[in-house]
């Protein structure tokens, strides 16, 4: 990928996650097209977050 570049380009960084993932269910998410999921949302955000990182998931 960066042979014959002309000029020096740093290597980008690969982006990883660690192994961690919530769902939206657990923190009160309800997946019916009209419930308001913010507080669950911003609940399981910050519980991933909390961990180091992973992966939030949302219905």
């Amino acid at each position: 990928m960066y042979e014959g570049i002309e000029f020096d380009m740093p290597k980008v960084k690969e982006t990883s996650f660690p192994d961690f993932e919530k769902k939206i269910t657990e923190y009160g998410g309800v997946g019916d097209g009209i419930f308001k999921n913010s507080e669950a949302f911003k609940a399981t955000i910050e519980a991933v977050n909390a961990k180091g990182g992973g992966m939030s998931i949302h219905i």
